[in-house]
């Protein structure tokens, strides 16, 4: 690693700063939606509930709810406050990503890679949500880190190397606690040394030592990571793998989240575009990253390994996809690092024959960044369970049953629910905090629970995975009338309330 002149490393910390200002900006303005507040139940519980409880109840480790839960304890557990967690993270990927980058490929590479990371409206969008997707970005590039140091910087002392290894270590082992796709790091870690194994051998006693210690530590989560999978494999929400969905990915990469389908770039005086600037940035964004791969192919070694930490999680997840659907952009949210590391080689490229392209390439990619960070702030609003929980509770009795056709939508509910001082008896249908389909065989037990109450709320989200026949609905409306709806709408998924009162045809 070279050292860094005054004016690089102010650069550096103006890329830093502005990504800070990126991921903080109105960060707790938007309403909690499903997956955040069930970060935040999680969290609320005591440390053996979290470990022994929650590992059968979802599809992630332990690890970030404790975090979380710690972080809660601390800060308290406001929108704001929950969400810094991961923003603090997503910060600190920013120059960890520049000492990676400088250490494989110079200081140009470099600086346009913490430029385009501090940018990228996809890590802004997960910097401000409640989840883990920013913390496991942040530990595997601490891996990648402390590997490349070991793999790739001359004159290493022994105490030296074995610091790297022992961070290494660490911080693989608490990547893969994170999130149980960083598994395929290690896969793509180990796939490295073995194709230079030659190249190594001095090395390779600590290497292979170091991957087995975190094989060791994750032995432990080996029961729990097969029943998880099995639970994703048996039913997840990924739609069926196809060339749009792959193409769909970059997409996201570039410009954020489409997972919802919504035009992030379809923005005011855009508009004459009629939403074709995804495409364009698509194109501009693709270019670029061929343009670099072929350029960093010089530096042979270093290209394989970033190449493979890009290349083996995407296509393990393409390949298990062609049979069970589970390709899903934020679980590669960090192997858009790599990514971003072959775009901005591509702009690096230019240098020094195409300034005039170097620069027209820098503007092009901060607009198409900034484009998309301004309609995620303006145009984007999550799942408005504010505005549910607000309803519901200005037009209760106080004696109602409050229904959940998606069971888990009681943890944002509830978040949000308590602070207008009313309580009412809730369940999750067909079954309490799982989200399961309705199935007709269910319907009896609703039935049943519905003669006893003179007025129920159905609160409807998420029914096209849970109830997409609404028979919850259609159930209860053989004793019940809707006296009261309302729909409230999100870029995400809308959330229905229906207020049923037992009627007499």
């Amino acid at each position: 690693m070279s050292l860094l002149r005054r004016s690089e490393l102010a650069v550096l910390s103006v890329f830093v700063l502005v990504g800070a200002f990126l991921r903080i900006y109105r960060i707790g303005e938007k309403s909690l939606w499903l997956d955040e507040a069930m970060s935040v139940w999680f969290a609320r519980h005591p440390i053996i509930e979290i470990v022994s409880v929650q590992p059968a109840s979802d599809v992630h480790p332990p690890l970030y709810y404790l975090l979380l839960g710690l972080w809660i304890r601390v800060f308290g557990d406001g929108e704001s406050e929950v969400r810094l967690l991961s923003a603090f993270f997503g910060v600190f990927s920013i120059p960890l990503l520049f000492l990676i980058a400088n250490d494989l490929f110079g200081k140009t590479v470099a600086l346009i890679s913490a430029l385009v990371l501090s940018l990228s409206p996809f890590h802004i969008y997960y910097s401000q949500e409640a989840r883990m997707y920013t913390i496991v970005t942040f530990f595997v590039l601490l891996s990648v880190f402390f590997m490349e140091r070991i793999l790739f910087v001359r004159k290493n002392t022994r105490k030296m190397v074995s610091f790297y290894a022992f961070g290494y270590v660490i911080s693989t082992a608490i990547a893969i606690y994170s999130h149980n796709i960083a598994l395929l790091l290690l896969m793509a870690q180990v796939l490295f040394l073995i194709l230079f194994f030659r190249r190594y051998k001095t090395l390779v006693w600590i290497l292979i030592t170091s991957c087995l210690f975190v094989f060791v530590f994750w032995l432990p989560w080996l029961s729990s990571f097969l029943k998880q999978g099995f639970s994703v494999i048996k039913s997840f929400y990924a739609p069926p793998l196809t060339l749009e969905s792959i193409v769909s990915l970059f997409a996201t990469f570039n410009n954020g989240p489409h997972f919802w389908l919504f035009n992030w770039m379809d923005i005011g005086f855009l508009n004459f575009f009629r939403g074709k600037l995804v495409t364009i940035a698509l194109i501009f964004f693709s270019l670029l990253s061929v343009k670099g791969s072929f350029h960093l192919v010089s530096h042979i070694r270093p290209f394989v390994f970033v190449f493979l930490i890009f290349l083996i999680p995407l296509g393990v997840e393409i390949l298990v996809s062609l049979r069970y659907p589970i390709l899903a952009p934020h679980t590669l949210i960090w192997v858009s690092v790599p990514y971003y590391v072959f775009v901005s080689s591509g702009v690096a490229s230019m240098l020094p024959r195409h300034r005039v392209l170097f620069a027209i390439s820098l503007i092009f990619l901060v607009f198409f960044s900034l484009s998309s960070a301004y309609t995620y702030y303006s145009g984007f609003d999550k799942e408005r369970w504010d505005l549910a929980a607000g309803f519901v509770a200005d037009n209760s009795r106080g004696d109602e049953l409050v229904i959940f056709n998606s069971s888990i939508g009681q943890f944002p509910f509830d978040y949000y629910f308590k602070r207008h001082g009313v309580s009412l008896k809730e369940m999750g249908f067909p079954e309490n905090y799982r989200e399961k389909k309705t199935r007709v065989r269910d319907l009896s037990v609703l039935e049943k629970i519905a003669h006893s109450y003179d007025r129920i709320w159905l609160i409807y989200s998420h029914e096209w995975f849970t109830d997409p026949k609404t028979l919850t609905k259609a159930a209860l409306e053989k004793s019940h009338c809707v006296l009261k709806e309302k729909v409230f709408k999100s870029k995400q998924s809308d959330i229905k309330c229906y207020l049923f009162e037992r009627c007499f045809r």
